[in-house]
């Protein structure tokens, strides 16, 4: 039984990540600095937008969807993040201590060769950082443990913050992570070319040490540039920083864009604002209830409710899972004539490889 559960996750893994990764060539995610606290913003572009935003707990102990070894390890930090697709594999999120992670996609992503560390795929990576990390040192520092196996093709870069304010632009070419930090991101942001190649191209343009106008069109290199401008034009000193953030990413948002997030690192919250509702949402991870012994909780993005949501969340169920999974698969058309004993296993997944293994009830961190 074990050996066939593990045939199927192969199998599974093999179709479930490159839907995972969606080509989804207009997101964009900065970090600006706002009222004198980091915020991360991001526009996640698809061609859907229903997600469940989900509360993830500490103490869980998980093995990775992946038959290349599969990684197995237990969240140390409770989290919240957006996922399409299903349970424990998230576009995108935030920990109790302030670390956010975005997925965007960069069709030059080569990700390692097989090797004696235990993988993860490039959905379940998001999961697993913000399960173990609180800071981007943390992350950057992971790749000594876990590598990712991008079954299907699937090719992201990350965008990835912490509360102090460190940001990295973290890529997986010719076989190996870059990361680049610091002095090496003068602009931190990211669009859907490599962030050398994204730079190189901001210094022809107004304002950057050239002289072309900034563009106005909605192709990668354009929406940088765009975006680095907009950077520029918000204000350091603000009332509302939450909605600085939000506006200063909606300057380069696309048709496709289905939802616009804004993390605040230091107080760990995050806002939120969907395509068909524009009412600001905000959910305070102090305001959550974290520990192994504590139900995970979800809440369908498309909610028509605003302001603090918290309140609004409820008790995870399979069925809810089920219904995320089925309705997504059927809208991609790469997923939608899966077998169903396959789609079954998706469902099925988090209900057979995670589980409480230590007892911290507490209300935020």
């Amino acid at each position: 039984m074990e050996r066939h559960r593990a045939v199927s996750y192969s199998i599974l893994a093999g179709l479930l990540v490159f839907t995972l990764a969606p080509r989804a060539d207009a997101c964009s995610a900065i970090l600006l600095q706002l009222a004198g606290r980091p915020m991360m913003a991001r526009n996640y572009d698809w061609h859907i937008g229903n997600a469940l935003v989900m509360m993830n707990q500490p103490g869980i102990a998980k093995r990775a969807l992946s038959f290349d070894n599969a990684a197995e390890w237990v969240s140390e930090y409770g989290s919240v993040t957006v996922n399409q697709y299903g349970r424990e594999l998230p576009c995108d999120g935030i920990n109790e201590s302030g670390l956010a992670i975005a997925i965007l996609w960069l069709s030059e992503s080569e990700y390692p060769a097989t090797d004696e560390r235990p993988s993860v795929n490039t959905a379940q990576w998001v999961q697993y950082q913000l399960d173990t990390a609180a800071t981007v040192a943390e992350v950057i520092a992971s790749d000594n443990k876990i590598r990712i196996t991008p079954y299907g093709g699937a090719k992201v870069h990350y965008f990835v913050c912490d509360a102090t304010g460190d940001c990295a632009v973290i890529e997986f070419l010719d076989g190996r992570m870059v990361a680049h930090r610091g002095q090496d991101l003068p602009q931190p942001q990211i669009t859907n070319n490599t962030c050398e190649l994204s730079r190189k191209h901001l210094v022809g343009f107004e304002g950057f040490g050239g002289e072309q106008q900034i563009p106005s069109d909605g192709a990668s290199l354009s929406r940088f540039v765009r975006l680095a401008a907009a950077a520029t034009e918000a204000p350091a000193e603000v009332d509302d920083a939450h909605l600085v953030a939000l506006e200063t990413i909606h300057k380069v948002r696309q048709p496709s864009t289905q939802w616009q997030i804004a993390y605040d690192l230091e107080n760990k919250a995050m806002v939120f604002r969907t395509r068909e509702n524009q009412a600001v949402r905000r959910i305070d991870l102090t305001d959550c209830e974290f520990g192994s012994d504590k139900p995970i909780q979800v809440l369908d993005i498309r909610t028509p409710v605003e302001g603090d949501v918290v309140s609004e969340f409820r008790n995870y169920t399979r069925e809810a899972n089920r219904r995320l999974i089925e309705r997504s698969m059927a809208a991609t058309d790469f997923t939608r004539n899966w077998p169903t004993s396959l789609v079954r296993l998706v469902i099925d997944y988090p209900d057979v490889a995670c589980r409480p293994v230590s007892s911290r009830a507490r209300v935020g961190r």
